[in-house]
């Protein structure tokens, strides 16, 4: 099938607001936590999921500023850190937001492992040059 669209004669500037997404709101919350600094996420969608993840967010300690009247989302990130050692959350539904919450709280678990092996590597070679 093939649709012909007429040319405009005339063309006036048009604005159009698109609707949020989702998976896109809560892949943008994931980011903006994860950045170091304030993020402003602009066209959120305060979905059942978002929301959970929000709470979430906020549950784990991150500062997060909520506009649902404006769709805008503002989240203090400190550069991939997770700013409590313990929580407990609830994430609905919203399977995605665990599992990147989770994926993320390991890789960060794993490189700061990695980077107390290194320190004590060093640390370890050091004494034995030192002999």
């Amino acid at each position: 099938m093939i649709y012909k669209v007429k040319q405009i004669k005339n063309p006036q500037p048009i604005c159009v607001s698109v609707p949020g997404s989702k998976s896109i709101t809560n892949r943008a919350l994931l980011i903006a936590a994860l950045a170091n600094g304030r993020s402003t996420l602009k066209g959120v969608l305060f979905s059942d999921d978002s929301r959970h993840f929000i709470q979430a967010l906020i549950d784990l300690g991150f500062e997060v500023l909520v506009d649902e009247e404006n769709c805008i989302v503002t989240i203090e990130g400190i550069g991939g850190a997770i700013p409590k050692n313990e929580a407990t959350i609830d994430v609905g539904s919203a399977g995605t937001a665990v599992l990147k919450i989770y994926e993320r709280f390991c890789e960060y678990l794993q490189q700061r492992c990695v980077e107390f092996c290194i320190v004590c590597f060093v640390q370890f070679i050091y004494h034995i040059v030192e002999l």
